[in-house]
């Protein structure tokens, strides 16, 4: 019982984690309204420091995200959920990978070549459509996984009354927000990760998992 009691609140933690430590690395990334727009992304990236350290640390938290859905997935697997965790942790994993690549090449690319006679315009008119591919590609499949997880959330019942609906809903948005070509969609993405995670890690706080 109580091995199962500390899983329980482990897995927590650590589902929790994961809003906290994405929302301060977007938090910390200069706002650029329109990343199509190279001249407002070479702007942005004259914030040196910020830009740096947002975009390594969003990166980092991606880490941290495949963990959180790791500890899903076993919840998931538990409650005899295989299928749907054998489908969803492959493309969470190669999402998640996707996602550190692009924010780590999107946060050293630009700094590389501010002292060129470009700037940090070189590098977004250079390597814009490259950074982008990636994005959507680790979109697309952090999302599916995501989504087959938040739906296999409240398939077994973990969670219930109206976040039965905001769990599932919040995954489909985090997607929905990564599609949007502004740094406003990041704020989308943290709200977003937050009404999906965090009643996860409330709900697992107050269950037992069982062998």
């Amino acid at each position: 019982m109580a091995d199962t009691l500390t899983r329980s609140r482990l897995y927590a933690t650590l589902i929790a984690a994961f809003p906290i430590t994405l929302s301060v690395g977007i938090l910390l990334i200069p706002v650029v309204t329109d990343y199509s727009n190279h001249e407002l992304a070479a702007q942005a990236a004259g914030e040196s420091v910020r830009w740096f350290i947002g975009h390594i640390h969003a990166a980092a938290s991606f880490g941290l995200g495949l963990l959180a859905c790791c500890c899903i997935a076993d919840v998931l697997y538990r409650k005899g959920e295989r299928r749907r965790v054998v489908l969803a942790l492959p493309l969470v994993a190669v999402g998640a990978g996707l996602h550190a690549a692009g924010l780590g090449a999107d946060g050293i690319g630009p700094l590389a070549t501010l002292g060129s006679n470009g700037g940090a315009r070189l590098f977004f008119d250079g390597s814009g459509n490259l950074v982008r591919g990636v994005f959507i590609a680790g979109s697309v499949l952090f999302g599916l996984g995501l989504i087959a997880l938040a739906f296999g959330v409240v398939r077994i019942g973990l969670v219930h009354g109206v976040w039965k609906f905001v769990v599932p809903t919040a995954s489909i948005l985090f997607v929905a927000f990564e599609a949007w070509p502004s740094g406003w969609g990041l704020y989308g993405v943290a709200l977003s990760s937050y009404l999906l995670f965090i009643p996860i890690s409330l709900a697992l706080r107050r269950r037992v998992i069982r062998r």
